[in-house]
C-alpha cells in the first residue's frame, strides 16, 4: 500500500454513456493527489460478495484513455439493491474491505437506488464493531435525468442525441409509407428524454408522464395533421398515461397470458387506427397507418458519449477524487446554473425530479420554444429599464 488515501469505486445500476470516462478521470485525479484507487466490479454486487481488489497501477492519461475508452463499464454494472435485509452483509463485506485495503471512501457512480443501496450498508457497520466507516462521492448517473437536485446527470445528451437522429429516420420512413409513428423512448418516472428528444429531433408531437392528455384529443390533433400532411411522428414518453385512462386498466399481455406494463405507444396506435379507419381513401383494414415503434434503453446505454458529456463526466470524476481527497464525506455532485457543485448524499434519494410545467408547451404538445420562466424575468428586465434613468442597459 501506498502512503496517500485509498478509495474505492464502483458502478451500480444499468450501463451508460460515459461510465469509462468518469472512471478514468478519478484514477487520473487520484493518482496525481498521490491516492490509490480500488476497483469494485459488477456494481453492488461487489458489496454482497466479496472481491480480491488491486490498486490500479500508475498509467499515463493516453494509458487511461487507452483502458476506459468511454464505451460501456469496464468495471461492470448490475440491478444489485442492497435493502436493510442485506445490509449487515453488505456492511461486513466492506468492513473487511476497509480492514484489508484501508479504503476511507467509496464513489459510487449511480442513481438514488444506489447511493441508498450504499448508505444501507455502511450505516449498518454500527452493528458490527469498531471498523472505520468509509465515506460515499456519488457520481450522478442516469440517462432519465430525473435525479433530485441537479440539473444534468452524465449520459442524458448522448442519449437524446441518439433519439433525435432517430426521429430524423423514422419521419423518412413515415413520410414514403404515409404512415403515424408513434415513437415510445424511455423515461418511466420523468419526461426529459421524450421531452428534449422530440424538440430536437422534430417530432410533431411530445407526449410526456407529467402531462396526461385525453385520448380523443391526441387522436384528433393527429388525425387533422396528418390530413395535412400524410403523415405524422409522436414521441411518447413510456411513463405517459393518457388522461381518464387507468394504467392497470390496460396493461399489455404476453402470449402466455402474463400482464406487462401499460406501454403507451401502441395503446394509441390501436385508437388512432380504430379512428382513421375508412377516414382517408388510402387506408382500408389492411393497411393501417399508425405504427408503434420503440427506442429502448438498452440502444442508448451503451453509446459512446458525446464530445458534452465526455467534458462533463471527465469533471464529475475529477471532482469526486478530489473531494475524496479533501474528506468530504456523505455528498452527491450535481449540476447547479450550468457549474459542478455539491449537496448532502441524503437531499437526492428518495424522488424523481420531473419535467416543470413551464417547460411544456400544452397547446402545441411540445418543449416551450421560449424557455419556462422567460416571460417573468423579461418584465423584470423591462422593470429594470424603466428604473435606469441613466438609460444604460442594467448588467
Amino acid at each position: 500500500m501506498s502512503n496517500g488515501k485509498h478509495f474505492g469505486i464502483l458502478a451500480s445500476g444499468g450501463n451508460c454513456p460515459g461510465i469509462d470516462v468518469v472512471v478514468r478521470s478519478f484514477i487520473e485525479q487520484a493518482q496525481d493527489d498521490g491516492n490509490e484507487v480500488y476497483p469494485i466490479h459488477n456494481g453492488l454486487n461487489g458489496l454482497l460478495v466479496k472481491q480480491q481488489l488491486t490498486a490500479y497501477p500508475l498509467m499515463t492519461r493516453f494509458q487511461l484513455q487507452e483502458l476506459f475508452n468511454g464505451h460501456g463499464s469496464k468495471l461492470g454494472c448490475s440491478r444489485d439493491f442492497i435493502g436493510p435485509q442485506h445490509a449487515e452483509r453488505a456492511a461486513r463485506t466492506i468492513a473487511e474491505y476497509v480492514e484489508e485495503y484501508g479504503l476511507e471512501t467509496l464513489c459510487v457512480i449511480g442513481g438514488d437506488g444506489s447511493a441508498a443501496g450504499t448508505k444501507h450498508a455502511i450505516d449498518a457497520m454500527d452493528t458490527i464493531g469498531k471498523v472505520q466507516k468509509p465515506g460515499i462521492v456519488l457520481a450522478p448517473k442516469t440517462i432519465d435525468n430525473d435525479l433530485l437536485r441537479t440539473e444534468r446527470t452524465f449520459g442524458h445528451r448522448t442519449a437524446v442525441a441518439n433519439i433525435a437522429w432517430n426521429l430524423r429516420t423514422i419521419r423518412n420512413d413515415a413520410m414514403s409509407h404515409k404512415r403515424v409513428n408513434l415513437v415510445q423512448v424511455p423515461g418511466r418516472e420523468a419526461g426529459w428524454l421524450a421531452l428534449r428528444g422530440g424538440k430536437s429531433g422534430g417530432a410533431d408531437y411530445t407526449l410526456i408522464p407529467e402531462q396526461p392528455v385525453p385520448v380523443e384529443e391526441i387522436c384528433q390533433r393527429i388525425v387533422d395533421l396528418y390530413a395535412a400532411q400524410q403523415h405524422v411522428i409522436v414521441c411518447v414518453g413510456e411513463g405517459f398515461v393518457p388522461e381518464g385512462v387507468e394504467e392497470k386498466d390496460v396493461k399489455t399481455t404476453d402470449e402466455n397470458g402474463n400482464n406487462g406494463r401499460f406501454t403507451p405507444a401502441a395503446y394509441l396506435a390501436g385508437k388512432l387506427n380504430e379512428q382513421m379507419a375508412g377516414q382517408f381513401p388510402h387506408i382500408n383494414s389492411e393497411k393501417l397507418p399508425a405504427r408503434a415503434v420503440s427506442i429502448d434503453s438498452e440502444q442508448l446505454r451503451g453509446l459512446p458519449p458525446t464530445p458534452t458529456d465526455i467534458i462533463f463526466c471527465e469533471e464529475v470524476g475529477a471532482t469526486a477524487a478530489h473531494l475524496a481527497n479533501e474528506g468530504i464525506r456523505d455528498v452527491a455532485i450535481v449540476r447547479k446554473h450550468g457549474e459542478v457543485d455539491v449537496v448532502p448524499l441524503a437531499t437526492i434519494v428518495g424522488g424523481a425530479r420531473g419535467v416543470p410545467e413551464g417547460a411544456y408547451d400544452r397547446q402545441k404538445l411540445r418543449m416551450r420554444d421560449i424557455p419556462g420562466g422567460f416571460d417573468a424575468r423579461l418584465q423584470h428586465y423591462k422593470q429594470s429599464l424603466i428604473n435606469d434613468e441613466s438609460g444604460t442597459l442594467p448588467s
